[in-house]
């Protein structure tokens, strides 16, 4: 039905008001005013017919054909070209008594910079004009905008911590908390280490106060030193020193859960194992029934071997022989080795991360099935440069149909005031993942195994932990967030869309978890009527985090840069909550 090449043309009758109708996705059209954003079920009083039509195509992408004149287009014309020149009278008000699909007559007025009205927002969302930004969350560091280096709820017993001397030479100490059981590569804020440890020529450790030469055997208070761990049979042969182990069972640190590491000694009847340097080298002070041996597929590097052409090689565990404590090691060119547990070194599943430099990089992450998964990763512009490590928010951010990592996107759109970009790029750890999904299919599992491993590296703040999206990736936020709302301390879809038959899914897995949700009524390609019943469904269901925010012109092409680029609004309010408390 569309104007063959060379037909002639007829113009269309300019209306006062240029009314579309849309088919919507259950069969069902509503119609739209492309210059008031207003939609109705039906044709408003006075209005007997429309003109354009919008569709979407099997992509997804939405279009336009005139009924009368049988143009189609991609973007509807100017307003000023669709309406008689001589026409000057006013728009009539829109009737407030209609049956409309998103029905309030207006938003509340909004921030400054910020282009969207307010429509809700939920009574346990903090006053965002008045909430301390800069400090928002224990974790922030000293001199720092917004990254932190340590949360509040783990730097107790201030009084506690040990300098202690690492044995490999030009290796930097590390410090050990004695009454709360955890080492760490640097010291809270607040805290002073009154005490250095050193090994003695005969393996055993001894102490000195800060200031004075003199040794003890013992630090007062610390209870008994030096007693080994009573292991089970099954298990002895794994816990040796140099052992590629994996944590398992914590509840306070869950988030080490999982990881692997290796095993370098013993404090305390406890097991000190090193995580992978990539994660910043945290050591974990735990207790032996917390470790077990490598999981099949867990990827490790030979080192030590006599067989010195087999060192450095990587291959993953195919089998633990618990007979004899070795694992059996398939290498990459399909060969199989048996290897001594402390003779292999575990590798974190994060490839080809180099954190020397600020520049968005494309990054590898292998997967629990083995599988290589692409994404890419921005540091704060401070991280490499900073004196001490520090612990930062961290941004999922999940692209478009068609679209890139966050900073690639932004690029494209050029925008004049990227002051947006420029704030998230001083403050979040912002990770973008490769999205091989379709904008019909959910996002994969692996989303999620990224971010719980990224959660135990010591440079992100497991506490600020958020998803944002816009389009296709808006509708990854909505599912991502909803499998494991347990990761994510508040998200932010934009120009998003859902699925329907999820509709009560999401709501229910979301109802405790801060959303800002932020749309537009000119949105023909992922029309607001659709989410809607969403947000209203999680309000209906309890949430008061909630808060929605509406433009009334901006087409779905400007969602991005109004909302990620021109201000820092979405970043900030993320920024307001935290876990495992709602700031």
């Amino acid at each position: 039905g569309f104007r063959q090449p060379g037909a002639p043309r007829r113009r269309a009758p300019a209306p006062m008001a240029v009314w579309v109708k849309v088919n919507h996705d259950d069969d069902k059209s509503y119609y739209w005013e492309c210059e008031s954003g207003d939609v109705s079920w039906s044709l408003p009083e006075g209005v007997c017919d429309v003109f354009w039509q919008a569709e979407r195509t099997a992509e997804g992408t939405t279009y336009f054909w005139h009924k009368d004149t049988r143009e189609t287009t991609w973007a509807l014309p100017a307003l000023e070209r669709m309406r008689p020149q001589q026409e000057t009278q006013a728009r009539t008000p829109p009737n407030p008594n209609r049956e409309v699909i998103w029905a309030p007559p207006g938003c509340e007025a909004t921030w400054p910079d910020w282009p969207f009205g307010i429509w809700h927002t939920g009574e346990k969302v903090p006053d965002f004009l008045t909430f301390d930004h800069l400090d928002a969350g224990a974790s922030r560091a000293s001199g720092s905008r917004c990254g932190g280096r340590w949360d509040r709820g783990e730097a107790d017993e201030l009084d506690c911590w040990v300098e202690v001397s690492s044995e490999a030479a030009g290796a930097a100490p590390y410090f050990w908390n004695y009454r709360r059981g955890g080492a760490y590569r640097e010291l809270p804020s607040g805290a002073v280490a009154k005490w250095r440890a050193y090994r003695s020529q005969g393996g055993d450790w001894y102490y000195t106060p800060e200031g004075s030469d003199r040794p003890t055997w013992k630090i007062p208070g610390m209870g008994d030193a030096g007693a080994q761990p009573n292991y089970s049979p099954s298990m002895a042969g794994w816990m040796v020193e140099g052992a590629a182990v994996v944590v398992k069972g914590l509840k306070t640190f869950a988030r080490y859960n999982n990881s692997v590491g290796q095993l370098f000694g013993y404090r305390h009847g406890r097991a000190m194992v090193k995580l992978p340097d990539v994660l910043g080298g945290t050591v974990l002070l735990v207790r032996p029934d917390k470790l077990c041996p490598l999981f099949l597929g867990a990827l490790v590097e030979l080192r030590g071997l006599s067989q010195a052409n087999l060192n450095g090689q990587v291959g993953v565990v195919e089998l633990a022989r618990e007979d004899r404590f070795r694992y059996q090691i398939k290498l990459s060119d399909g060969s199989l080795k048996s290897i001594s547990a402390n003779k292999v070194l575990a590798r974190s599943r994060l490839w080809h991360l180099d954190l020397s430099t600020s520049q968005e990089q494309p990054c590898l992450f292998i997967d629990s099935s083995g599988n290589h998964r692409r994404y890419h990763l921005k540091l704060p512009v401070d991280f490499a440069t900073a004196r001490e490590i520090r612990a930062w928010p961290l941004l999922l951010y999940l692209h478009g149909n068609g679209g890139g990592p966050f900073f690639s996107c932004a690029g494209k759109k050029k925008s004049k005031r990227p002051v947006g970009l420029d704030f998230a790029a001083q403050c979040f750890v912002v990770v973008s993942p490769v999205c091989d999904w379709t904008w019909k299919q959910t996002p994969k599992p692996w989303v999620n195994e990224l971010v719980a491993c990224l959660r135990a590296a010591q440079w992100v703040n497991h506490n600020r932990v958020y998803v944002t999206g816009s389009s296709m990736g808006g509708m990854g936020t909505w599912e991502v967030a909803a499998e494991r709302p347990d990761l994510y301390a508040a998200i932010a879809p934009i120009a998003a869309y859902h699925k329907q038959e999820r509709r009560d899914r999401l709501a229910a897995q979301l109802r405790n978890v801060p959303i800002f949700a932020v749309h537009s009524r000119a949105d023909m390609t992922c029309p607001l009527g659709g989410e809607e019943p969403l947000w209203r469904k999680l309000i209906q269901d309890g949430n008061s985090w909630i808060s929605v925010n509406v433009s009334e012109h901006h087409d779905h092409t400007d969602m991005f840069e109004r909302a990620y680029c021109d201000t820092e609004i979405v970043f900030r309010w993320l920024l307001m909550f935290c876990e495992p408390n709602r700031h």
